[in-house]
């Protein structure tokens, strides 16, 4: 890369920090009791969903926060990790319904066969 695009890779980098700073410090201001809720969630149940930017799990499925367990990760699909995180859940934090959302999009099988491929040959 040239100097000049690093320096505003740099500098876009430095303000989306700045951005995610502020709204940081504004969600702690207003956090309140919220710091005293219960580690289990109230509502005992987990959503494994894809990481999809566009789907915030918050709104389509009407949580507060303490309500559920969000466990998301590339293509919402039950990898070790996704399963661990679920048990867990279910065996020491008392969920009882687990959800399964995913956008299916021909995107993502795309980027698979590209990930494993990537994966297979490095």
């Amino acid at each position: 890369m040239r100097p000049q695009m690093l320096e505003q890779e740099a500098r876009a980098v430095t303000k989306i920090l700045g951005e995610v700073l502020a709204a940081n410090a504004k969600y702690a201001e207003n956090f309140g009791d919220k710091g005293n809720l219960p580690l289990p969630p109230s509502r005992h149940f987990a959503i494994l969903t894809c990481m999809d930017a566009r789907l915030d799990p918050a709104k389509y499925a009407g949580l507060a926060e303490g309500d559920a367990h969000v466990i998301r990760n590339a293509g919402g699909s039950a990898s070790d990790d996704a399963i661990r995180s679920l048990v867990i859940s279910y065996k020491l934090l008392g969920t009882r319904e687990w959800f399964v959302v995913h956008l299916a999009l021909p995107l993502a099988s795309v980027l698979t066969r590209r990930y494993r491929a990537s994966v297979l040959t490095s």
